[in-house]
């Protein structure tokens, strides 16, 4: 093989690297930032809902 080819398959190769690291860490923040919003969502609940059913016959 040719070494100017091998340059290029490693160059390659290695943008394609950077590249998916990082999507990967963009997935890996939307997640974190999705997970946080509902933690927040979950303790701004009132707790004092849902327990009592008012119900007439």
């Amino acid at each position: 093989m040719d070494i100017a080819l091998l340059a290029t398959i490693n160059s390659n190769q290695k943008v394609n690297d950077a590249a998916n690291l990082a999507v990967f860490k963009m997935a890996m923040n939307n997640c974190k930032q999705a997970g946080d919003n509902t933690t927040e969502m979950i303790e701004a609940m009132d707790p004092n809902l849902g327990k009592n059913i008012d119900i007439r016959v």
